[in-house]
């Protein structure tokens, strides 16, 4: 009887199954990791702009171009967390195109 090699047979397959799921949650870890932290970002933003305290200060500092940074921060989080969760959706549905589309 012939031996197999190192590539074939059954149990490489599950191997290379199982390092394709491990593969497929981290990916998923890493977008919804993402997503929080651009949902956060945006929180803080939101926080920042309507918070009637935070007008006093700016006054006091003259620091007017203060919500043309705040703006910019919460179109940038808002890119963030749909390019997450786009990554989200495509790792659970294994759709390649799509994750070449996110990366």
């Amino acid at each position: 009887m012939a031996d197999k090699g190192d590539g074939e047979g059954e149990g490489s397959i599950l191997k290379l199954e199982n390092q394709i799921a491990v593969l497929k949650y981290v990916l998923l870890f890493t977008n919804v990791l993402e997503w929080i932290i651009g949902a956060a970002i945006f929180a803080l933003c939101l926080w920042l702009r309507f918070e009637p305290g935070i007008n006093e200060w700016l006054t006091i500092l003259n620091a007017s171009n203060f919500y043309i940074g705040i703006y910019i921060l919460v179109i940038v989080a808002a890119i963030i967390m749909v390019v997450s969760f786009l990554g989200c959706l495509s790792s659970l549905q294994e759709n390649a195109t799509i994750i070449l589309g996110v990366s």
